[in-house]
């Protein structure tokens, strides 16, 4: 409550606060900037490295940034937490490889190639699980990294 107090007025007595914004609204803003992002769904053969990187590390800093601004609402940010710390794992194994501009080539690429899936499967897990959970469409080239439902069992 504290932290939304945005001023208080005399004589008398008053208060007033910002109330705080809805966990649907903060879902729906990243998962937005998440669906502008190509590093998560482009073809692997078009992805430069380097770029991918930088994107990477961007998308971090901007889940940083939102769960500095939430309230506590255990479900989504525990999602966005596991978001933040895919790309931590994805940054920490890539970031030091000498990859070249095209991936597939040495055993550094398919470090690359393969922690690039890696982060790609977990981000298509939550995004489901967050637009599932506040009712949040998401646009077609982010489902692509989405799992399909298993119907064998």
């Amino acid at each position: 409550m504290k932290n939304r107090i945005t001023g208080i007025s005399c004589p008398f007595f008053g208060i007033s606060w910002q109330p705080k914004e809805s966990s649907r609204n903060v879902a729906k803003r990243i998962l937005s900037k998440l669906e502008d992002r190509r590093v998560l769904y482009s073809p692997f053969e078009l992805e430069i490295p380097t770029a991918c990187i930088k994107s990477i590390r961007e998308i971090r800093y901007l889940l940083t940034d939102e769960l500095s601004q939430m309230d506590e609402d255990e479900e989504l940010t525990n999602s966005i937490r596991a978001l933040r710390s895919s790309c931590r794992k994805f940054l920490s194994k890539t970031e030091k490889l000498d990859i070249q501009s095209i991936p597939g080539t040495t055993i550094s690429d398919w470090i690359f190639l393969s922690s690039l899936g890696e982060l790609r499967g977990v981000f298509g897990i939550y995004i489901a699980k967050i637009s599932l959970s506040y009712g949040i469409d998401i646009e077609e080239n982010i489902v692509k990294i989405i799992p399909e439902e298993d119907k064998s069992m």
